[in-house]
């Protein structure tokens, strides 16, 4: 399940970039962009680190 949620996340970062570049907007200004919105993509990688909680447990 955590694979799939941090898939999920990197997934939509990159069709994010793709949908904007191929809408006709600069690399450079989405390079940009994604470096500002980093913060966003860490705090959605931290939730599900911290949902996680003590996962998978003892063994």
């Amino acid at each position: 399940m955590a694979a799939a949620q941090l898939t999920g996340a990197r997934n939509a970062l990159i069709a994010e970039h793709r949908r904007r570049i191929l809408g006709g907007e600069s690399v450079q200004w989405v390079v940009r962009d994604a470096a500002e919105r980093a913060e966003h993509a860490e705090r959605a990688f931290a939730q599900v680190e911290n949902g996680l909680g003590s996962y998978p447990g003892p063994a």
